[in-house]
């Protein structure tokens, strides 16, 4: 740890923090003329980047890695998460919900009333549904990344996580 902190020269502050699966799916919907554009204004509406700040050199090399291995595998692998009774039927409430609603703040506040009706702990159910969309225990604001990444997408993630490959019937 000395090494570390007086030889070495670790940076003055950390690195804004993005969950590939979230880079790779912006790199993947982002328009190619204006990519990094598109890229800092989402990280800013989820709330990664400060609305003025701008993306560093580290952010950059992520996104390059990113569309690099969006052209070799074209495809986001989900993880697969085994849900509780409580968690189905509040998972297939949300899919209901999403059906209908199309502003990003009635999103979020669906999610928080479907885990609370559903006899579950908000926190949780946010839980369960990053690691389903993301592969992650938490990410941005969850109303605006489901408009983000498309309705349809998102509710065939959740119904993939409802019906797993190989689950009966």
């Amino acid at each position: 740890m000395y090494l570390y902190c007086y030889v070495m020269k670790p940076p003055a502050k950390p690195s804004v923090h993005v969950p590939y699966n979230l880079m790779a799916f912006l790199v993947k919907m982002a328009p190619k003329e204006c990519l990094e554009q598109f890229i800092t204004e989402k990280l800013q509406s989820y709330g990664y980047l400060q609305k003025t700040q701008q993306l560093d050199g580290a952010l950059k090399q992520r996104i390059e890695f990113a569309q690099n291995w969006t052209q070799d595998f074209e495809e986001i692998k989900e993880t697969p998460v085994t849900l509780t009774e409580p968690e189905r039927a509040a998972v297939q409430s949300l899919v209901t919900t999403l059906e209908t609603e199309e502003d990003p703040d009635k999103i979020q506040n669906a999610i928080f009333n479907t885990a609370k009706n559903s006899g579950l702990q908000p926190r949780d159910f946010f839980k369960v549904l990053y690691t389903v969309l993301m592969g992650a225990p938490q990410g941005p604001r969850l109303g605006p990344y489901v408009l983000a990444m498309g309705k349809k997408n998102v509710t065939a993630a959740l119904q993939r996580a409802l019906n797993p490959k190989g689950a009966e019937c």
